[in-house]
Parts: structure tokens; sequence; C-alpha cells
């Protein structure tokens, strides 16, 4: 069980680990990047873009 949440967390905490960051610089990375997603989207919508996979470039090249 205790080898099972280590590698759990081991997994969960590799992708900070490696980045150099802070963890509160991680943190705000994180929301960061998940403010520009929903923004991406939102304009997506608002200009009649329709959903690709999830490279707009591509999308746009495609209308």
């Amino acid at each position: 069980m205790v080898r099972e949440t280590r590698q759990y967390w081991d997994e969960q905490l590799g992708e900070y680990r490696d980045s150099g960051f802070t963890l509160q610089e991680y943190s705000e990375l994180q929301e960061w990047q998940d403010v520009i997603h929903h923004c991406q989207e939102r304009d997506e919508e608002s200009a009649g873009i329709p959903e690709g996979n999830g490279n707009t470039a591509e999308t746009v090249r495609k209308l």
C-alpha cells in the first residue's frame, strides 16, 4: 500500500520536479495555461470555428 501511494505521488509530482520551477511558479503556470485554454475555446466558439484536434492553426487552415 505504501509503495503504491509513493508511486502515485511520484507520477503526480514528476512534471513539477522536472520543470525547475518553484511550487508557486508551477501552480501559477498551470493556472495561466487553464485561462489561455478557456479563452481560446471561447474565441473559437464566438468565431464559429469548429472544434479541431486542439491545433487551432490546423483547424483554421481547413476552413
